[in-house]
């Protein structure tokens, strides 16, 4: 048995050494081959020309079979990767679908349900009315807090209009004349404004404390539990004179466990108001609302409708101001030249009389000199005539202006 398998043994290793030779002999053989057809190509041979080509032909086929299964299998796989992506495409159209189509179902539940409320109030607050007014009186007191505004009734202002500072509510106004109105604001202890704490929708009053902030009033404990200093409060629309939603402030240092009253910190600073607007929130019914609409949208149409003409007009218009444009160039060119010519004109006109004006002082000085000279003269001549005596009241002082004249007139007197 040992024999036989030594025998078996022996017969493999000679095997692989049979075959390490054969591949010994095909690589040599190989590049002998490569050889001999390098040196051929360099002889231009029929022959060799058309074996060459042949095996190019036979090279350039073959490539390109064993590569077109590679590329058809490429092909596949985009093919696949495309048709599973427009598939996961596919899915997340129909899931945005299917949301849009539930938002859109809500969305006409919730205009169903606004139409039911409109007709059930039948109108609604809405702002006609804005005027604009300075604060020229700050009456302050211990517990009145009041402005005066510059506006009164021949402005339109009315008792019981809003105020505002941009858009926070600030106070309102309880007395008007006819160039003034009077405005109590928030934080006076006599004012008491219907409002609503949100979230929650909590219904309360706001009362006056004659300090920065105001206090909620009329509101249950049991609701103390809703409201956290992050709670804001806006106006609730109660009584009819204010629209409901204008912000007023937020609560502020409010623990539901400790604390009995929930104050609350103004949006507005009202010691530093300077401004306001006066504002009128008057009733308007549903069918005027809806008459305002169908007026806008008609209005809307015409625009469209009418913009071809309105595009002409508009054209007309440029081409008009690009002439307009072109000549007022020209006349502030023309009026630069004459500014600079006339500039031109008057330095020499100064010069001119700056000239004339040194010449006419010559001239001045020069008779000046002259009638100097001619009093000289005549002062040696006739000077003892005209001078005043001691003992004769005839004569004048030397140095007058009469003692010239009489020099001048030669000793005439």
């Amino acid at each position: 048995m040992n024999v036989s398998r030594d025998d078996f043994v022996i017969a493999i290793r000679s095997a692989f050494l049979k075959k390490q030779t054969k591949q010994k002999f095909s690589l040599l053989s190989l590049i002998i081959l490569s050889i001999i057809t390098l040196i051929l190509s360099s002889f231009d041979y029929k022959v060799v020309k058309s074996v060459r080509s042949g095996i190019n032909e036979v090279i350039y086929r073959g490539s390109f079979i064993i590569s077109a299964p590679e590329k058809i299998i490429k092909n596949i796989n985009y093919e696949i990767r495309n048709h599973f992506g427009l598939y996961n495409n596919s899915k997340k159209l129909e899931e945005e679908l299917d949301e849009y189509r539930s938002q859109k179902i809500s969305l006409d539940i919730l205009e169903f349900e606004n139409q039911k409320l409109r007709q059930q109030l039948d109108d609604y607050l809405v702002s006609t009315e804005i005027v604009f007014s300075k604060i020229i009186i700050d009456n302050k007191s211990p517990f009145l807090r009041s402005l005066v505004i510059n506006k009164g009734s021949r402005d339109g202002i009315k008792s019981g209009m809003a105020v505002l500072d941009q858009q926070y509510l600030v106070g309102k106004v309880i007395e008007v004349n006819f160039g003034t109105s009077r405005v109590l604001l928030l934080s006076d202890i006599n004012s008491n404004i219907p409002i609503t704490i949100s979230p929650g929708n909590l219904l309360a009053i706001a009362s006056g404390t004659g300090k920065d902030q105001a206090k909620v009033n009329f509101l249950k404990k049991t609701h103390f539990d809703k409201i956290t200093n992050e709670s804001l409060v806006y106006s609730s629309g109660t009584g009819g004179l204010i629209k409901s939603g204008v912000p007023i402030g937020r609560i502020s240092n409010f623990d539901p466990k400790i604390d009995e009253n929930i104050d609350i910190e103004f949006f507005s600073d009202f010691s530093q108001l300077q401004y306001v607007s006066v504002v009128a929130f008057d009733k308007v019914e549903s069918s005027e609302l809806e008459k305002i609409d169908v007026q806008t949208s008609e209005i809307e149409n015409d625009i469209l409708l009418d913009a071809p003409a309105l595009r002409k007009k508009l054209d007309l218009l440029l081409k008009e101001k690009e002439i307009n444009d072109q000549i007022t160039n020209k006349i502030k060119l023309e009026n630069e030249s004459l500014k600079s010519q006339l500039s031109n004109d008057q330095l020499e006109k100064i010069n001119k009389q700056k000239i004339i004006e040194e010449q006419n002082k010559i001239i001045k000085s020069h008779n000046i000199d002259k009638d100097e000279l001619n009093f000289l003269r005549l002062n040696l001549e006739y000077g003892e005539k005209c001078r005043k005596k001691t003992f004769s009241k005839k004569g004048f002082k030397v140095g007058t202006p009469e003692y010239k004249n009489c020099v001048l007139r030669k000793g005439m007197l």
